[in-house]
């Protein structure tokens, strides 16, 4: 039996047949719609890349945020679908803090994400893609900032290490 709830139509005429492959793949396995939404949160102002794409995924739900439809590139696309199949047709498990707690939950989505990156861009290569420039972009930006006084420890106290 097909699968009929796809990727809103508007979204997928932006992508090439490759990304739309992806989709589908994620999409039919799991029997789920990837939703693209506008991202709730305040764009980051210590961000490298502030306009980029975000996806949160869970058990049972998988979105796609932006802040302009202009950012829905077919490599930023691709790059959050690629977070998405992991989770939910790899079943690799996201680390999260044992108690929920918002300061907890900011240091392990982290630590989640740069472990992720180690896997997802170098896949991005396979469909056609050349990510390497962008995050070694993104790291420069990061590390110009270091010993980044702008990150706080638990207890809401700059680090001074």
């Amino acid at each position: 039996m097909r699968y009929n709830h796809w990727m809103e139509a508007k979204f997928r005429a932006l992508l090439p047949a490759n990304i739309l492959a992806l989709v589908d793949e994620i999409e039919s396995h799991t029997r789920r719609t990837i939703e693209v939404r506008q991202n709730p949160y305040p764009r980051s102002t210590t961000n490298p890349n502030p306009d980029s794409l975000g996806a949160a995924v869970d058990e049972s739900n998988a979105f796609i945020y932006l802040y302009q439809e202009t950012d829905f590139t077919p490599q930023a696309v691709c790059h959050e679908l690629l977070h998405i199949r992991r989770y939910w047709l790899e079943n690799i498990p996201q680390i999260l803090p044992v108690l929920p707690d918002a300061d907890k939950m900011s240091v392990t989505s982290h630590i989640e994400n740069t472990l992720e990156h180690l896997i997802i861009v170098p896949r991005e290569q396979g469909y056609g893609f050349e990510p390497y420039a962008h995050w070694n972009h993104t790291t420069d930006k990061n590390w110009e900032t270091y010993p980044w006084p702008t990150m706080l420890d638990i207890d809401n106290e700059p680090r001074l290490y």
